[in-house]
């Protein structure tokens, strides 16, 4: 038998192999896209992870300096808060000012969810603002009401006198008290309130809020002027000794003569010329007004003492240091500041003449052919304050730094200088009779005795 043998072909080996190929061809795309697809993810995962990662520490940083700033502002605040408390203003009323002023509570952080930095930067900086704007409202009320109430207290009204308060015939308490203060400083809106017990009409709700922020500030300013009772009596009591000081020098002229009188005078002259000498003093250290001088001296080299950079370096400071005090000095005056040569000249040899002046001409064996001369001092002193007195709260601050510069004083507000210095222009001669005064009598007392002493018999 012949056996019959049946050969595969290869196409038809292929085509039953086919369906597997594919198959497996299929799977394996699978799961190449499955692995793409995973190595995706994971990109994208670990890009969200390293973004979250960023946002974590730049939220933990804008938190950080966000502390940091409130704590600064919260600093600063209680600084002004206490100085404004030495003062005896009522801080309750202060409080109640604030909330006027559409201040509100602080944000509390803890309320924030642990972890959240942005939140919690967020509610800092929100408080950070809040103590910025108690501190900026804080020395408002220093550099206004309390410093005007202290020149009620320490000067009452300068213009109306003994008039301003009860008795117009002599000083007493309200001369000094905060019926003088109202006169002086409060808005008319307060002026016609207090005169009628009615505020104008309509009454919108912005001028209802101002007039309670304005009510309130003149409050504080009563707490400060009722929270000192002793230096008001004080003052009364030194306002009257003057007054009576000045019947005591007009007997004693006509008692005792002119000598006395020359003496009188010439110590008064030296104890004004000693304080106004060191006033100036330190304003030529403090100023610059003394480094323009050592300064120019090394610029014109006149010696060859100095090398090229030196007389450069000192050249350039020197117009620096003259420019500033002329600026500086215009700003105190009220002036806009020209910036040509011309002007800073006049401005800087004004200021130069008042140093001049003061130091006068001394000849050995001869005597004062020139003596101190401080006139001019005090016309640029009334010149600033008449400036001063027109300027806002936050140009009295800037002005004040100024002033201390150019006049050479420290620890008080100008407004407080002009009155020490006017009382050393002008000083009280009852000063010099109290020599002979026994420390444990009082002054009443002792101005009695004088009285006593200079009666004289009308023929006389």
């Amino acid at each position: 038998m012949t056996n019959i043998v049946i050969k595969d072909h290869p196409m038809a080996a292929f085509a039953r192999e086919l369906p597997a190929l594919l198959l497996r061809y299929k799977l394996q795309v699978q799961e190449m896209e499955t692995q793409a697809k995973m190595l995706d993810r994971k990109i994208v995962a670990e890009q969200e992870l390293k973004k979250a990662d960023r946002e974590y520490s730049e939220n933990l940083m804008h938190y950080k300096d966000a502390k940091s700033d409130m704590i600064d502002a919260k600093n600063n605040l209680r600084t002004t808060n206490d100085s404004l408390m030495k003062t005896g203003a009522d801080m309750d009323l202060v409080n109640e000012l604030f909330k006027t002023e559409g201040i509100g509570p602080l944000l509390a952080l803890s309320k924030i969810k642990a972890g959240n930095y942005e939140a919690k930067a967020e509610a800092l900086e929100k408080n950070t603002e809040i103590y910025k704007r108690k501190d900026e409202i804080l020395k408002d009320i220093l550099y206004d009401e309390v410093s005007k109430a202290s020149a009620v207290l320490t000067g009452g009204d300068p213009e109306l006198g003994k008039a301003a308060g009860g008795d117009p015939e002599v000083w007493d308490a309200e001369d000094f008290g905060y019926s003088t203060y109202q006169k002086m400083y409060d808005p008319e809106i307060l002026n016609v309130f207090n005169q009628t017990g009615q505020v104008p009409q309509p009454f919108t709700e912005e001028q209802a809020r101002i007039f309670k922020s304005e009510s309130l500030k003149s409050d504080i300013a009563r707490s400060v002027i009722e929270s000192r009772p002793d230096l008001m009596r004080k003052n009364v009591a030194a306002f009257k000794a003057a007054e009576l000081s000045d019947m005591l020098t007009a007997a004693r002229i006509e008692k005792l003569g002119v000598k006395d009188t020359s003496d009188l005078a010439e110590k008064k002259a030296l104890e004004a010329s000693q304080y106004m000498q060191q006033r100036l003093t330190n304003a030529a250290d403090d100023s610059g007004y003394n480094q323009y001088w050592i300064s120019l001296e090394v610029a014109q080299n006149a010696d060859g003492d100095y090398d090229d950079e030196s007389v450069s370096s000192h050249t350039e400071n020197a117009r620096f240091l003259k420019n500033t005090i002329a600026k500086e000095l215009a700003e105190l005056r009220g002036m806009d500041f020209v910036e040509n040569e011309t002007f800073v000249e006049l401005i800087f040899n004004e200021y130069r003449s008042i140093h001049k002046q003061a130091e006068g001409v001394y000849q050995p064996g001869i005597g004062w052919k020139s003596p101190p001369d401080f006139s001019k001092l005090e016309e640029l002193v009334q010149t600033v304050y008449d400036n001063y007195q027109t300027k806002s709260a936050d140009a009295k601050k800037r002005l004040d730094v100024l002033a201390k510069k150019y006049f050479g004083y420290t620890g008080m507000t100008f407004e407080e200088f002009v009155n020490k210095f006017n009382s050393h222009v002008d000083m009280n001669i009852l000063d010099v009779f109290k020599d002979d005064l026994d420390d444990n009598n009082a002054t009443e007392i002792y101005l009695n005795n004088i009285l006593q002493d200079v009666e004289w018999d009308d023929n006389e």
